[in-house]
């Protein structure tokens, strides 16, 4: 691997991988990672599954990148961690100014922007570089980047600003605050995508998703039988989105002879 670049992707994909397992299986260190005592030092298990899905959903295209040197291609997801990652900086330093005991809310500032800044330094490494792949995005694939990133962006901004019972569990505000950046992050994966309308831009998306939707389907349908009331039209939509999103992921990486990752035709290649 004589790609230095390559070689730091294929790190991040491993530590990824192991985080969504650690995240996801709850291991003992995990709780203690949580900076905010109270309610969300117990974090409710879909927050865990919800946060290993996230994990899920940047390893994949992490690994996908890793495998094809498509380095192009890692410029929507850079911009995605910059946002969120910067976003969530920002309120964990302003949350640490008005709790300078919380060690906990320090350390992760740091370490978040140290993301940042390793993120900014990928996008300048990469910026120039060609795609490798000439293959269009599919125009379902297109619209459907739409859909997710005005979807993103109305959730996104609704949990920022603390609205209750915008996702099927019970949220913190802390917790509200950090999640909504997360969302806005991955709607500027999208829109950034649309601006270069290759499939390149859109494979990584669609196997982040997929990983993404794996995690995540499974917990619900399981949530369905103790989700509240008032919670359950919120669940059947989000459902929806993961089950709509994942055939998606599975038809164009997997299925679709022009776009499938394996067994592409010469000539669309």
């Amino acid at each position: 691997m004589k790609d230095p670049l390559r070689l730091v992707v294929t790190l991040f994909a491993v530590l990824t991988g192991y985080l969504t397992l650690a995240i996801f299986f709850r291991w003992p260190f995990v709780e203690e990672l949580w900076p905010w005592p109270g309610y969300d030092a117990k974090l409710s298990p879909l927050s865990f599954v919800f946060l290993s899905s996230i994990a899920a959903a940047i390893c994949a295209p992490l690994a996908w990148l890793a495998w094809t040197n498509s380095m192009r291609a890692a410029i929507p997801g850079a911009i995605d961690l910059i946002v969120s990652l910067g976003a969530i900086t920002i309120f964990l330093a302003t949350e640490f100014a008005r709790d300078t005991m919380n060690i906990a809310l320090l350390v992760w500032a740091v370490l978040l922007g140290a993301s940042v800044v390793g993120n900014v330094l990928v996008l300048r490494a990469v910026r120039r570089r060609p795609f490798r792949d000439p293959t269009p995005m599919p125009r379902p694939v297109y619209i459907a980047f739409i859909v997710f990133a005005v979807a993103l962006v109305l959730v996104g901004q609704a949990l920022v600003r603390r609205v209750p019972d915008i996702i099927p569990w019970t949220l913190s505000g802390e917790a509200s605050v950090v999640y909504g950046w997360i969302f806005l992050g991955a709607a500027c994966y999208f829109v950034v995508a649309l601006r270069e309308p290759r499939w390149e831009n859109a494979a990584g998306q669609l196997l982040g998703f997929l990983a993404y939707d794996l995690v995540l389907i499974g917990p619900f349908i399981r949530h369905f039988s103790t989700v509240p009331d008032h919670l359950r039209l919120n669940l059947i939509l989000y459902t929806a989105v993961v089950v709509s999103s994942g055939l998606l992921a599975i038809v164009y990486c997997f299925l679709h002879p022009r776009t499938r990752l394996f067994f592409r035709p010469a000539a669309t290649q």
